[in-house]
């Protein structure tokens, strides 16, 4: 009598975690329904932003002005976050953005490199 053949026991298969996923094709009418809705997205955080409701000089100060009011302003606003995300993917070079002054913006983006 022959023995059945011992099943192979079942063993998640774990990838190193420097390996990259799979990639999948996607079909370029879906490509621009992806994009369109991140960059409606995008948007919508602004419609909440306190800045949007307030006189928007006040966010980009004369040279030597104070920017304390703007910060104020910045400091109680729901949507800091996505505006400070905005800022660094964006190169503001001028203005508040997210409580945080061009020199402020310039040295997070030179401490993330």
């Amino acid at each position: 009598m022959s023995a059945a053949p011992a099943e192979a026991p079942d063993v998640p298969v774990r990838r190193p975690p420097h390996a990259k996923p799979a990639l999948r094709v996607v079909p370029a009418p879906a490509l621009a329904l992806v994009a369109r809705d991140r960059a409606a997205r995008a948007e919508d955080w602004r419609d909440s932003a306190l800045c949007a409701q307030v006189d928007g000089d006040l966010f980009f100060p004369d040279k030597g002005g104070s920017n304390r009011a703007a910060k104020k302003i910045c400091a109680a606003c729901d949507v800091q976050a996505e505006c400070l995300a905005y800022a660094l993917e964006n190169s503001e070079p001028f203005g508040v953005w997210a409580g945080t002054s061009e020199r402020q913006r310039t040295r997070m983006q030179r401490s993330a490199q």
